[in-house]
């Protein structure tokens, strides 16, 4: 399923709809604010360890800068997980340090879902902020030298498929390699890796490339991570990694250039968004926006 005509035809089936289902859907997303709530968030998870007070400081300002994104943000899914995210940070201040971060991996990954729709759609409308468009995704997704010179180029010449092909495929890096990092045992580092892959995979949850590969299952994995369960984990871990190799695996090659098309409308709400179930509720992750577990995992 990797390879030849099967692995084209599922980098098309993965990637066409950006331009049917985000083309003229563009909003003016409010980019100060994000970048606002973005450091405030990772601000938190920095300070933490020092004073739970200066984390707190962070949060609130935090929730500021929500109040002003919100409103720009089409998908209001997104919006509520974003809200219910910031209050499980603020709860996990009294517990530990990796709790919280865990939950700011989460949102993060709804912020960057947001990022990843909207400005595909603005990219399509040919804004006057383009160009800031493009630097904050670059600096989200971590490109860098030469891969973000190439999406720059692409988005620039219309080429919204390779846009998103570019971006997909950092974001599928990068849930690969937490989950490499993340071990069939109950300890923080493995709480956080997994927070970080499942906040990743957020982003590119509605590919069709993604194949088999559910949100549900790393929502499944935590709950298992923060029961103890290492039989389930393991067995887990394994489903997750072999299903994101092959996601990768049909982003290894471009999709073909298409000429550039004009913007079209589409509804208002963006695409649709799915988040991991709270650990112990027995939900599957259902289009509500969801939550990191409620328990810490035992140190290492």
């Amino acid at each position: 399923m990797t390879r030849g005509v099967t692995g084209a035809r599922l980098r098309r089936a993965g990637l066409a709809w950006v331009t049917a289902a985000l083309m003229g859907a563009a909003g003016a997303q409010n980019l100060t604010a994000y970048s606002a709530l973005a450091g405030s968030l990772d601000g938190a998870v920095q300070v933490r360890a020092q004073s739970a007070e200066q984390a707190l400081n962070r949060l609130d300002a935090a929730g500021k800068a929500l109040d002003e994104l919100a409103p720009t943000l089409r998908n209001q899914q997104i919006v509520s997980g974003l809200r219910d995210a910031l209050g499980r940070s603020r709860a996990a201040l009294a517990r530990t340090p990796a709790e919280l971060e865990a939950q700011v991996q989460l949102a993060r990954g709804l912020m960057r879902k947001a990022l990843y729709d909207q400005s595909l759609a603005a990219l399509g409308a040919q804004p006057a902020n383009a160009s800031s468009q493009l630097m904050l995704l670059t600096r989200e997704f971590g490109l860098i030298g030469d891969a973000a010179s190439a999406l720059n180029a692409d988005a620039k010449a219309g080429r919204l498929e390779r846009v998103a092909w570019r971006l997909q495929r950092a974001a599928v890096q990068k849930v690969s390699a937490a989950l490499q990092a993340t071990r069939a045992q109950q300890t923080t580092g493995s709480y956080v890796n997994l927070a970080r892959a499942t906040g990743w995979f957020t982003v590119v949850q509605d590919s069709a490339s993604a194949g088999d590969l559910k949100l549900s299952q790393f929502g499944d994995a935590l709950r298992q991570l923060t029961s103890g369960d290492t039989a389930g984990l393991t067995s887990s871990l394994g489903t997750l990694r072999r299903g994101t190799q092959v996601f990768a695996q049909t982003l290894a090659q471009p999709p073909e250039l298409t000429p550039a098309r004009p913007a079209t409308g589409t509804p208002a709400g963006g695409t649709p968004v799915t988040t991991p179930a709270t650990p112990g509720s027995g939900a599957q992750g259902s289009g509500t926006p969801g939550s990191a577990p409620a328990t810490t995992p035992g140190t290492a």
